[in-house]
C-alpha cells in the first residue's frame, strides 16, 4: 500500500487509487472485527469444548470449527456418519436401473455449500501438514481413477466424519456435566 501511495500518477488516477486503497483498508478492518467476534463466540460456554476438540485436528482452525458447528447445529440429530455426509452433500448419488444396481455417481452437493468450501480448504491445509493424510491421498491418486479432485472429496468426507465424532463427544461431555 505504501508503494501504491508513492506512485506518480495523474490526479484523476490518484484519486481513484486512493478510494480503492481506502476501501481495501476498510474491508481489512471489517475482517479483523468479524474474526474477533468469531473467536469470542468460540470461547462461549456452548462452543468452547467442541472448538477445542475440533482445533486439535490438523488443518482445522477456529473459523473452520465454528462454520462446521453452526452449519450442523445439534449433532445428536445425526444417527451416524453417513447421515452427516448426506447432509453436507458429500454422499455419492446412486443410479439404479433394471440391469445395473447401485452405481455410484457424483456427490449430491445437497446442504450448505459454505461448509463444503471450508472443508475443502481444511483438507488442503491438512494435506500440507499431515504426513499420514498426505500419504493416503497420494496413494489413492496413484491407484484410482478420478485424480486429485475425487481424492480431495473423499478426504473432505473423512475429515467431516472425524470432526463430527470429535464434536459429538465434546457435546455429550458438556451435556453430562451440565446435567
Amino acid at each position: 500500500i505504501a508503494w501504491l501511495k508513492a506512485l506518480e500518477l495523474p490526479s484523476g488516477t490518484r484519486a481513484h487509487l486512493a478510494s480503492l486503497i481506502q476501501q481495501h483498508l476498510s474491508l481489512v478492518e471489517n475482517v479483523r472485527v468479524l474474526d474477533k467476534a468469531v473467536e469470542e463466540l468460540a470461547m462461549a460456554e456452548r462452543y468452547e469444548r467442541q472448538v477445542q476438540a475440533l482445533t486439535s485436528i490438523m488443518g482445522v482452525g477456529t473459523l473452520t470449527a465454528m462454520v462446521f458447528l453452526s452449519e450442523l447445529g445439534d449433532l445428536n440429530r445425526f444417527p451416524n456418519r453417513r447421515t452427516v455426509k448426506a447432509y453436507i452433500g458429500l454422499a455419492p448419488t446412486s443410479h439404479e436401473s433394471g440391469e445395473v444396481k447401485n452405481r455410484k455417481g457424483h456427490i449430491t452437493r445437497a446442504g450448505p455449500s459454505r461448509l463444503r468450501a471450508i472443508l475443502n480448504q481444511a483438507v488442503w491445509a491438512r494435506l500440507s501438514h499431515d504426513d499420514s493424510e498426505r500419504k493416503w491421498f497420494e496413494g489413492y491418486v496413484a491407484t484410482h481413477s478420478g485424480g486429485k479432485r475425487k481424492a480431495v472429496v473423499i478426504c473432505m468426507a473423512r475429515l467431516a466424519q472425524l470432526m463430527w465424532h470429535r464434536a459429538l463427544e465434546a457435546q455429550q461431555e458438556y451435556e453430562r456435566r451440565a446435567a
